[in-house]
Order: structure tokens, then C-alpha cells, then sequence
């Protein structure tokens, strides 16, 4: 997976790297680059906001390094998925749909403008291969927290421009067996594991993310722009703090 991090100062380019993010300073506008395979549903994090907004970007903030092609299909997810599908010119003539090619629904209604709040997610299927790029601003806040309702599949993503590390942040509400899947052609799964259950299978260590060999997360388990899933037993949070 290609991940590409460049930010823009008010009036001039910077390359200084916090982290490995390759964010710099705050107030700052930038893009994001994933490398989508041809054909393949690939788990899209949206870690930007609006310039001047305090929530997501739009559908149409999804930039290909190429063209869409007719049918290509973005998913959102909330408790059931909501599919939306690229329309070029072509197709809109031939179905006698007014507006331009972008971004519809399923009834052929303009979705361009549907916000992706920012620590979310979404599926991306495009049937050629193409680098995905993402612009917008990077958050102020000093930290955002991510809900997580109780029983519930919730597409998720770093809530800034860098990699997600979730044995590095604050959680509330969990409780042992909660899940994140990463999806990479197939799922990777990690799980919570509370003092109980690491003393009662002899593991050595802290409460927290583990993988599925009860091996403890170390490092971030979603890069810039990738998405991931959380499903919690009880009503959860994570607090992640900004990089900058």
C-alpha cells in the first residue's frame, strides 16, 4: 500500500516530518494518497476535514489518479450499507438522469455533497486500478474522541494524518473479546484482552489490543487514509490525541 502525507502551509510547502506522518504544523491543508487494485474492495479512512470545518469532507472529496468508471462503488456503513455509484455521462443520457457525471445513489440522486465525518470510513470498489487521493484540512483539535455503540459495526480510521495505534491511546468501555478487523485482501483481527483472561492463559502483560496469537499490538494497525472496524460488547471510546 502506497500512503503519501503532503501538507501545505499558507503560502509555501513544507516537508518537515512529525512522526512518520509526514504532518507539520497546525491549521494546514493537505492530501492523502491510497493505492486501490483494480477490482477489489479496499477500506478507505477519511483523517481530514473541510477547509474551515469542524467535521468530514464530501463523497466528492475522493479523487482518482485517473478517471472513475461507470459503476464504481463507494459503501458507508451504519447498521446496514448504503451504496453509491459513480455515473458518467453516458450512462446519465442514456437513462435521461439530469446533472453531471459524479457521485449518485442507487435511485440515480445526487450524493456528491454526502459528508464523511472525519474518523470514519468507507468501502471503495473501482474496477481500474488507481491511486485514491483524499484533500482537505488537518483537525485543530487537540484531541477528538470516537464513539462506539454497544453491539455495533462501526467503520472507523485515525481521526488525524497518521497511523493508528491503538495500544497508544485512552479507551473507555471495553471489555474482553471487542474486536478491529483491518481488511487487506482479507481481515486481520485483534482483540481486547482484559486482566482476567491474561492471567488466566499465563500471558505476560497489560491489559490492551492483542492479536489473535495473544501477541500484544506494538505498533499502528491502520496507516494514513486506511479504515477499520470496531465492535465492542458495550458502549466504547477511544481519545486520540493530534500529532501536532
Amino acid at each position: 500500500m502506497k500512503k503519501m502525507m503532503t501538507v501545505l502551509a499558507a503560502c509555501a510547502v513544507t516537508s518537515l516530518a512529525l512522526a512518520d506522518s509526514g504532518v507539520v504544523s497546525q491549521n494546514t491543508v493537505g492530501y492523502a494518497t491510497l493505492a486501490t487494485p483494480a477490482n477489489t474492495y479496499r477500506m478507505i479512512g477519511f483523517n481530514l476535514q473541510s477547509v474551515g470545518s469542524t467535521n468530514g469532507l464530501t463523497i466528492d472529496a475522493i479523487n482518482p489518479s485517473g478517471k472513475w468508471t461507470n459503476g464504481d462503488k463507494i459503501l458507508t456503513y451504519a447498521n446496514n450499507y448504503t451504496t453509491y455509484y459513480y455515473r458518467d455521462q453516458t450512462y446519465l443520457t442514456d437513462n435521461e438522469v439530469a446533472g453531471s457525471p459524479g457521485w449518485y445513489s442507487g435511485f440515480d440522486l445526487p450524493v456528491g455533497s454526502t459528508v464523511i465525518p472525519r474518523g470514519t470510513s468507507v468501502w471503495g470498489y473501482f474496477a481500474a486500478a488507481t491511486n485514491v487521493t483524499i484533500a482537505g484540512e488537518v483537525s485543530a483539535t487537540t484531541s477528538t474522541i470516537m464513539n462506539f455503540p454497544a453491539g455495533k459495526y462501526v467503520m472507523a480510521a485515525s481521526a488525524y494524518p497518521v497511523p493508528f495505534n491503538p495500544n497508544s491511546l485512552t479507551w473507555t468501555g471495553l471489555t474482553n473479546g471487542d474486536k478491529m478487523l483491518t481488511f487487506a485482501s482479507n481481515y486481520t483481527t485483534y482483540f481486547y484482552r482484559d486482566q482476567t483472561y491474561l492471567d488466566d492463559n499465563e500471558i505476560g502483560g497489560s491489559p490492551g489490543w492483542y492479536t489473535g496469537f495473544d501477541i500484544y499490538v506494538a505498533s499502528p494497525v491502520a496507516g494514513i487514509e486506511a479504515g477499520f472496524w470496531v465492535i465492542s460488547a458495550g458502549a466504547a471510546s477511544v481519545t486520540q490525541p493530534s500529532p501536532l
